[in-house]
């Protein structure tokens, strides 16, 4: 039992809070852990797909900001625009 301070001050004491519990699943029916299991392998889906496009996106500012860079030689503001991009690659 989780212990409580009595408001007098005098110290900790037993508190009458409990916890209903059922079997292995803890507070959470059989439906609800299943429910959020599914919500949870969804959840996992979709942060998968934002991490590949998110990953596709920084690969594709790097190609295109160095070949900016290196045509930019020549030119400040190709020089510019590739080292802004390969700044947020």
């Amino acid at each position: 039992m989780p212990l409580a301070l009595d408001h007098d001050g005098r110290g900790p004491r037993r508190s009458p809070i409990t916890t209903p519990t059922n079997d292995d699943n803890g507070p959470l029916s059989a439906e609800q852990s299943e429910t959020l299991r599914i919500a949870n392998e969804s959840l996992k889906e979709r942060i998968l797909g934002a991490a590949k496009v998110a990953t596709f996106n920084a690969w594709s500012l790097a190609v295109f900001g160095s070949l900016s860079v290196l045509t930019g030689i020549f030119s400040l503001t190709g020089l510019v625009v590739g080292v802004g991009l390969l700044a947020f690659a």
